[in-house]
């Protein structure tokens, strides 16, 4: 199962994806959000990532997750 399926297949929603990276990577705090961050914003700082996550909407999110798969 990846985060493409997973998005693909539940309602686009912050804190499920969190919960889902979490179970299947397991990871949390800095080494779960660090790379999280990266991959939807291309950086390591800035504003609050559930606010991000709903601005970009579920197409961007896509866009964001299969680009970091394909480096």
């Amino acid at each position: 199962n990846t985060v493409l399926n997973f998005l693909d297949h539940n309602v686009f929603d912050y804190p499920a994806l969190l919960d889902y990276l979490k179970q299947h990577l397991s990871l949390s705090g800095k080494a779960l959000f660090q790379p999280l961050r990266l991959t939807l914003t291309g950086d390591l700082h800035g504003p609050e990532l559930a606010k991000i996550f709903m601005m970009m909407g579920k197409e961007q999110v896509k866009l964001r997750f299969e680009y970091v798969k394909n480096l």
